[in-house]
């Protein structure tokens, strides 16, 4: 599949990410390095010679009439230290704001009575600094902002979810081709056309003026045969829903595989539908002896 020119989007995500990993590392290392003796004995010293030449700057201001020196500009480490101070009373108000919401979020009672099921142990959640709290929010907060009217699940799907569970259990083909749809950075004219590869025109061969994953998926006449599997299987003709939902996302990626809608997969589909129970072992070479 030709991929293209780098995404403009994907490219500016990724400069967000890595601003927020770097802060957040800063922070971390400045919190943890604040108390250190090297650093007391560095401000120590900055403030005596500072107060010394304050001292002698006011003896000359009082007989030729100077400006008094103004207060002591603070290093960059002390700078970091003041700045993790503030995000850390960020994300102690969020850590708390978040257990609130915990308290008051209503107990589901378990159905069908809780006979004969085995009790499991709760894990405890992971517990996380305020500073990293405050760079998940940040990270939230930006992710917010860029996906507004963005349509592929990948930007519509709830924050607290992880992706990575849609993937459990799936070939390496069949996980490419979810990757594929979740994100719509896939091998269909109309994102094609978007990244400008040559020759290429975004409607679809059916006539439609874009061949989308939704278009693919949901509407185009010919896969109709295909779509009534997919349906059944998925219980939903809503893109969002079905592949928010890991079954129905697993069903969709396998549904790609085996219409043969992208080139990339025919080796894989071929490989699946192979019957290997026909298939005899390697005969065995005897080895000869030497004479």
């Amino acid at each position: 599949m030709y991929v293209g020119k780098p995404d403009h989007l994907l490219y500016l995500m990724q400069l967000e990410y890595k601003a927020i990993y770097c802060e957040e590392a800063t922070l971390q290392r400045a919190t943890a390095t604040k108390d250190h003796p090297v650093y007391k004995e560095i401000t120590r010293t900055l403030d005596t010679i500072w107060g010394h030449t304050k001292q002698v700057k006011g003896n000359c201001c009082n007989t030729h009439g100077l400006p008094l020196l103004p207060p002591r500009p603070p290093m960059d480490i002390e700078s970091t230290w003041d700045r993790a101070a503030v995000r850390t009373q960020e994300g102690l108000a969020y850590q708390s704001w978040l257990q609130d919401q915990c308290k008051h979020r209503p107990r589901v009672q378990p159905s069908g009575g809780g006979q004969g099921r085995v009790k499991r142990r709760r894990k405890r959640p992971k517990r996380t600094s305020p500073i990293a709290t405050w760079a998940n929010l940040e990270w939230h907060q930006r992710w917010t902002c860029i996906a507004g009217g963005k349509t592929p699940a990948a930007w519509n799907t709830p924050w607290h979810r992880d992706p990575l569970t849609l993937y459990e259990g799936l070939p390496k083909h069949q996980a490419m081709a979810l990757m594929l749809l979740w994100t719509e950075v896939i091998g269909l004219n109309a994102w094609l056309a978007s990244v400008r590869v040559p020759g290429v025109l975004p409607h679809c061969d059916c006539g439609w003026h874009a061949q989308t994953v939704k278009h693919v998926l949901l509407h185009c006449p010919k896969f109709e045969q295909q779509r009534l599997d997919l349906i059944q299987e998925t219980q939903s003709e809503n893109l969002q829903q079905i592949l928010s939902n890991t079954t129905s996302a697993q069903a969709a990626a396998r549904w790609l595989v085996h219409s043969n809608i992208l080139q990339q997969f025919w080796v894989a589909r071929e490989m699946e539908l192979e019957n290997v129970t026909t298939h005899s072992t390697v005969p065995r070479l005897e080895r000869q002896g030497t004479k």
